[in-house]
């Protein structure tokens, strides 16, 4: 009996000795922490670091049962503290573990004994995901979603809350409530024409349903994208929160600039003289701006002169802020008469060329300054489809499409001086090249059908800004004015060719994406040029600013050219690739592309 017992003391003594030394090993170790989150089609993998030690690699390994058949993922160089999983099966689970390979040669790794586990799920959307990085870099992953959120989710919505308005003051107002501008000057901003689509914003529940679209948008765009951003769950709510917070306050203010619009609109004349110009033969040319055409129902209007007397007719018919322009004579003193009361008096020829102005549609002083913006004008048989304005070579380049027979003569003018005759134009689409003095800064753009040899009918007012390049055009043809970075003088104007213009640019050039996409180090940008051109190549940041330029107004024989760019020196963002190309005497052919740069 005290034999057994001394075996059994002895066998229990080497049992808890070697227990103590596994768990002085578990301790040693230092299990790292890991956790593991199910998103669309992908499990993220987030863990943390030891700040006392240098991580030179980082194996993944994953397996279907916890307590066996693990396999190594992957091996990753660097100190990242995380991975996204993309080869996994939605609705399967998995369990995963890491080892930490420190400098010094130690392992680091996560538990084997409660190792995390997840599954993915299936995407919700049937498109790829929007977002995707390389690297853990949370401040760029919030800067791609906040982006995303004001320049597409945000106006979506607001074009389903206030379906009347253009795509473009959506935009506009989509822009000012994520900056939460404080100027009280709305009527700075929008366009006339859209001040009555605006109305639901006097609405009190406009603000809460707002955030309700945009709370289930983000939600769907959350699922389909957090792990691509490597961001949990959690990340991914606080970022969702932040773009929410200031959304009851930025509509609150902009519901009190909105009633204070509408104060001033009402306080307005119903219409205004906004400029005048003298051409070459003498006769004065006018535009007039209408900003209340409901209140303009069976009253009188005219503009009398000394030498005529033209009533305005059918002005009910407008839309607010619709500018036009008549000639009235060779009198330089004008007078608008409403209701057999002289409302204005203006004196043609002196410096009063935007006297009133929207930025846009344009109601202030001449000195508050303006931007590249063209108004919006009613279709007529001839109109002005596109422009495209080239500031180095001064050149202007007019689109008018329609057609017209032997009797209709029109004129385009630039500042009230003809520019151009037309009559029996039969192609649907007319090119007019014209050149653009370096001191003229502002000009109005008109077309107008003659009455007769010195006598305008009322015609389209186009302002224009020629401090920078500018593309602008119809889209679709004879509709609203759109920025559009793509040229299509001479055809039509499609807005389902944007996406697709890339098949008509290798008539110049091909811009290939740039490799590797994002990167973190340097990229290739390369491109064929198709024919002989002078060319252009260079880089901007997100705002525009040039930072780089490979080829300035460079002769270049058609061929294959390459070119790396190192992102060294920037932060981490999105930046742009443009290639410009000129060919004979062809109007410059102008393409961009996106690349994201990750530190």
């Amino acid at each position: 009996m005290r034999i057994f017992l001394g075996k059994y003391y002895l066998i229990l003594l080497v049992f808890l000795s070697g227990l103590g030394a596994q768990n002085d090993s578990l301790i040693a170790v230092n299990p790292v922490e890991l956790n593991a989150f199910g998103g669309s089609e992908s499990i993220l993998l987030k863990w943390s670091l030891p700040d006392s030690a240098i991580i030179n690699e980082i194996a993944v390994h994953r397996g279907l049962n916890p307590d066996r058949d693990y396999s190594l993922l992957t091996q990753i160089d660097g100190p990242l503290t995380a991975w996204v999983d993309t080869t996994v099966n939605p609705g399967q689970r998995y369990f995963y573990f890491i080892e930490l390979l420190t400098e010094d040669g130690q392992i680091l790794t996560s538990t084997r004994d409660t190792p995390p586990f997840t599954a993915a799920f299936r995407r919700l959307s049937e498109v790829d995901p929007i977002f995707s990085l390389n690297n853990e870099n949370r401040e760029l992953a919030d800067s791609l979603v906040t982006t995303y959120f004001h320049e597409t989710l945000f106006p979506a919505a607001l074009g389903r809350l206030l379906p009347d308005c253009p795509a473009a003051d959506i935009n506009l107002l989509a822009r000012l409530l994520h900056f939460n501008s404080q100027s009280t000057a709305w009527l700075d901003t929008f366009q006339l024409s859209s001040i009555d689509g605006f109305s639901p914003l006097a609405v009190t529940f406009f603000s809460q349903d707002l955030q309700t679209i945009l709370a289930g948008e983000l939600d769907t765009l959350g699922l389909d994208n957090r792990n691509n951003l490597l961001l949990t769950p959690q990340e991914w709510g606080e970022l969702q929160r932040l773009l929410l917070s200031n959304l009851p306050e930025a509509v609150m203010s902009w519901q009190e600039k909105y009633q204070l619009a509408l104060s001033e609109v009402n306080s307005l004349q119903p219409v205004t003289v906004i400029q005048s110009s003298i051409d070459s033969s003498g006769v004065v040319l006018i535009d007039y701006l209408v900003t209340a055409p409901a209140a303009l129902d069976d009253r009188p209007v005219q503009i009398s002169s000394v030498d005529v007397t033209i009533p305005l007719a059918g002005l009910a018919d407008f839309y607010t802020g619709q500018v036009e322009g008549i000639a009235v004579g060779k009198s330089p003193w004008i007078e608008l008469w409403i209701d057999g009361e002289m409302r204005q008096a203006y004196l043609a020829g002196e410096d009063l060329r935007i006297q009133a102005a929207l930025d846009g549609e344009y109601l202030a002083p001449v000195d508050s300054g303006w931007n590249q913006d063209i108004l919006r004008m009613p279709d007529r048989p001839l109109v002005i489809n596109e422009i495209n304005f080239t500031k180095s070579t001064g050149r202007l380049t007019v689109e008018l499409a329609g057609t017209i027979d032997s009797s209709a003569a029109w004129t385009l003018f630039l500042n009230g001086e003809p520019q151009a005759d037309f009559s029996a134009v039969k192609s649907d689409y007319r090119l007019v090249e014209l050149e653009i003095s370096d001191s003229l800064a502002y000009a109005w753009l008109g077309l107008r059908q003659q009455a007769n040899d010195t006598t305008w009918l009322p015609g389209e007012v186009l302002p224009l800004s020629f401090g920078a390049d500018f593309h602008q055009a119809r889209i679709p043809d004879r509709r609203l004015w759109v920025r559009d970075a793509y040229q299509t003088l001479g055809t039509a104007n499609d807005i389902e060719r944007a996406p697709k213009y890339e098949l008509t640019v290798p008539d110049v050039f091909a811009l290939y994406q740039n490799y590797p996409n994002p990167f973190n180090a340097r990229t290739t940008i390369s491109f064929d040029l198709l024919r002989p051109a002078i060319v252009n190549l260079f880089v901007t940041d997100a705002t525009g600013r040039k930072i780089d330029v490979f080829m300035e107004d460079q002769p270049t024989e058609a061929g294959y050219y390459q070119f790396s760019w190192k992102g060294h020196g920037h932060s981490s963002g999105v930046y742009f690739f443009t290639i410009q190309a000129v060919v004979d005497d062809y109007l410059p052919v102008t393409f961009s592309r996106k690349m994201i740069y990750l530190k």
